[in-house]
C-alpha cells in the first residue's frame, strides 16, 4: 500500500472522498479496493491493535478512527464525521452515542465477523446506478423503507440466499488474491445485489419517506408548532409505532382499528419487516398530523383507554406530547375527560 503526498499531508493511491451520504465502513471498504488491498489487510495496516469488524464501526466517531485517517489522507473532519451515525446528534435522537441503545438504529446482529440480523438495507436500483456501488447512512436507519428517488422498497437481505447484506466479506475465500468483487456482490451466494427487483411503492409512501427525510436533514420543520429540534418529533412518532405494535392486552382494541397486526412480528420496532415499518410509520405520522385533532378523533373511539397506558415506557418527556396526554386523557375512576373541545 503506498502512500502519495500531497503538500505536506499523505494521501492514499487511488483516493476517493466519500461520496454523498456514504457510510463510513462503505468507504473504508471502497477506500482499501481501490488500492488493491484487502479490507482486513487494510485495518490491520491502519490499526495494528484493534479488533475492528467485531462492532459496529458506523455508530460512533472514535477518536483513534479520526486521528489515524486524517493523518493518512486530505478528507476534513466534518465530511468524515458525516460517514457516521453519530453525526445524527441533534436529529434523529438529541445524542446518539455508542452505548446506547438508540431508537431508529438497525441493529446487525454482530457476532465475531457475522451479521445476523437485517441492519442494512439497499435500494438495487441506486447500487445499479452508481458508478461504483456504495452503501448510504439513511440504509442504516429504521426510518428508511422505500428510495423516494426511485419509488422502490428498500431490501434488507440477498433475494438468492436471504442472508444480511455483509459487504466488507466479500473478499472472503480468496486468501492471496486482491479483491475483484464490488459492494453491491452477496457475501454468500456471490449474486448481484444491484440486479435484484425492488417492490414499487405508491405515491403516498413515497411523499412520507420524502417528508421524514427532510425533518432527518433539517429541510423541513416537523409538522408540530413550536418544535425546534426534529428529535422532539421523532421521539414521539417512535413512542407511537412502539404503541401500535405493543403486546399489551390494553392496546389491542385501538391496534386493530388502525393496522394489521398479524404482520407484527416483535415488539421492538426496529426488528420488524420494512413492510411492517412503514406501514407503521404510515399510522403513526398520520395520528400526529394535525396535532392534537386527529389524535383526539381516533381516541374517541377508545373511551377505556387511559393516560398511564400512552405514557408507559416513554423515555423522552417532551412537554408538547405529555401534557396533551395528561390533561386530556386522564381516567379516575367515572371521571373521563377526552378533549371535549377538540373531537
Amino acid at each position: 500500500m503506498k502512500n502519495l503526498k500531497i503538500g505536506k499531508r499523505p494521501i492514499w493511491g487511488a483516493y476517493q472522498a466519500p461520496l454523498p451520504d456514504e457510510l463510513f465502513s462503505s468507504w473504508l471498504c471502497r477506500t482499501a479496493y481501490n488500492q488493491g488491498t484487502k479490507v482486513q489487510s487494510f485495518c490491520h495496516i491502519l490499526w495494528p491493535n484493534e479488533t475492528f469488524w467485531n462492532r459496529d464501526i458506523d455508530r460512533f466517531f472514535y477518536p483513534i478512527v479520526k486521528d489515524v485517517v486524517l493523518r493518512c489522507c486530505p478528507l476534513d473532519e466534518k465530511s468524515l464525521h458525516d460517514t457516521f451515525l453519530s453525526a445524527y446528534s441533534g436529529s434523529l435522537r438529541e445524542n446518539v452515542g455508542y452505548k446506547n441503545n438508540n431508537i431508529w438504529i438497525l441493529p446487525l446482529g454482530i457476532y465475531h465477523r457475522l451479521r445476523t440480523k437485517r441492519g442494512m438495507l439497499f435500494c438495487p436500483n441506486c447500487l445499479k446506478q452508481d458508478p461504483q456501488p456504495y452503501f448510504r447512512r439513511k440504509w442504516r436507519l429504521a426510518l428508511s423503507f422505500c428510495c423516494p428517488c426511485c419509488g422502490v422498497l428498500l431490501l434488507d437481505a440477498c433475494p438468492n440466499c436471504n442472508r444480511p447484506v455483509n459487504f466488507f466479506r466479500t473478499e472472503m475465500g480468496s486468501r492471496n488474491a486482491p479483491p475483484d468483487y464490488e459492494l453491491s456482490v452477496c457475501y454468500y451466494c456471490r449474486s448481484e445485489l444491484k440486479n435484484s427487483k425492488g417492490s414499487t411503492v405508491g405515491p403516498e409512501l413515497i411523499a412520507l419517506q420524502k417528508m421524514i427525510y427532510d425533518i432527518l436533514d433539517r429541510t423541513l420543520c416537523p409538522p408540530i408548532t413550536h418544535i425546534s429540534y426534529p428529535f422532539q418529533y421523532l421521539d414521539i412518532l417512535h413512542h407511537i409505532c412502539r404503541l401500535l405494535i405493543s403486546r399489551s392486552p390494553m392496546l389491542t382494541g385501538l391496534q386493530d382499528s388502525l393496522l394489521r397486526r398479524t404482520m407484527v412480528r416483535t415488539n421492538i420496532f426496529e426488528e420488524n419487516t420494512v413492510q411492517v415499518r412503514a406501514q407503521v410509520l404510515k399510522t403513526a405520522t398520520d395520528m400526529l398530523n394535525d396535532w392534537p385533532y386527529a389524535f383526539a378523533k381516533i381516541m374517541a373511539n377508545h373511551p377505556r383507554l387511559k393516560s398511564a397506558w400512552l405514557l408507559k415506557d416513554l423515555r423522552e418527556r417532551h412537554f408538547w406530547f405529555t401534557s396533551i396526554i395528561k390533561e386530556n386523557f386522564y381516567v379516575n375512576n367515572r371521571n373521563r375527560k377526552l378533549l371535549p373541545n377538540l373531537a
